[in-house]
């Protein structure tokens, strides 16, 4: 359980960062 649940809380993070580096580009380019 706990290797499936850092499975998915990796995914996660992961997720966030993309989403959040495209809101800072779409940001800068406006």
């Amino acid at each position: 359980d706990s290797v499936l649940f850092y499975a998915e809380t990796a995914s996660l993070t992961l997720v966030n960062n993309v989403m959040t580096e495209t809101l800072i580009q779409e940001m800068d380019v406006h």
